[in-house]
């Protein structure tokens, strides 16, 4: 098991074996993650910064742009790539780690978009993303997903760990 993340834009990754499956292979994957700007809806810049890194999975702080126009994009741009929102967005919930990935690589499992509201949260509401993807080589489970934590001039930490934790939460029920 593994989990990674920590800071205002949080991407957490939890890696879980399928225990029916065959001794696993090594697979390399990338995954990219990137606060776009909730102003910035030009999906083909975005896709023209994405392109040169390649990756399997990327996760998007702040994406409020068209979903389908960016897996479009991106697919034109990496054609050995075959890219797809994560289930369950169906549309903005908040600010959070809207997620894509490779469907030549992954198949999706699950996932969803959750609203997170907690006392303290500033700038609008947030967002918990998550996907279970299971890679399709090594049948190993990959749990991802994320938030984009409040600002809050000075701090606020209690919020911060709301947040966080309805995040976590999402985690923990995926397992």
């Amino acid at each position: 098991l593994f989990r990674s993340g920590c800071g205002a834009d949080t991407q957490g990754m939890y890696f879980v074996p399928d225990p029916k499956a065959p001794q696993p292979t090594t697979v390399e994957l990338k995954f990219l993650e990137w606060n776009v700007h909730y102003e910035n809806k030009n999906t083909q810049g975005i896709a023209d910064i994405i392109k040169p890194n390649d990756p399997d999975v990327v996760g998007l702080d702040e994406f409020t742009a068209n979903k389908d126009n960016l897996c479009n994009d991106l697919n034109h741009r990496l054609p050995g790539r075959r890219y797809k929102p994560q289930p369950g967005w169906s549309r903005f919930n908040g600010f959070g780690t809207y997620i894509v990935y490779d469907s030549n690589t992954f198949d999706a499992l699950e996932g969803g978009v959750d609203k997170v509201w907690c006392h303290g949260t500033h700038g609008g509401d947030r967002a918990a993303n998550w996907v279970v993807l299971k890679e399709k080589t090594t049948q190993v489970y990959v749990i991802t997903g994320g938030i984009h934590l409040s600002y809050c001039k000075g701090g606020c930490d209690s919020t911060h760990f709301c947040e966080l934790g309805k995040m976590y939460d999402k985690f923990e029920a995926m397992k």
